[in-house]
């Protein structure tokens, strides 16, 4: 098992009362964001989100990438799609995902490079 490390602390009490009182609107207007950044942790997840930031795919599509049963790829895509990250269009019995936002893709590149992955 690995060590514990303590973070470093203020020795001392000191608020700079000007950097708060500059970044405080700013952080006002953030609540239920972390909600919806909670969404991309999960793995499943990612990894369609990532799929999707290259093509549009269908459910099938979707399950076939992933290995995974339709009803666990409609789970993972009902999720993405209820916090807007994703949107769908129905072609006769088929259903096609595709991102929101181009936003969203360049949050997918950021996360993979920042975590050394293949882009």
């Amino acid at each position: 098992m690995g060590s514990k490390r303590s973070v470093p602390s203020c020795d001392v009490e000191c608020v700079h009362t000007d950097v708060v009182h500059r970044l405080a609107p700013l952080l006002d207007g953030l609540d239920g964001v972390g909600e919806t950044m909670s969404i991309f942790a999960d793995d499943t997840r990612f990894k369609i989100l990532v799929a999707l930031s290259r093509s549009e795919l269908c459910v099938c599509d979707v399950g076939a990438l992933l290995q995974a049963s339709s009803s666990s790829v409609s789970y993972h895509l009902r999720n993405l799609f209820r916090v807007g990250a994703v949107k769908y269009r129905r072609e006769g019995k088929l259903v096609y995902y595709r991102l929101t936002d181009d936003a969203i893709a360049t949050l997918i590149g950021a996360v993979l490079r920042y975590t050394g992955r293949p882009q």
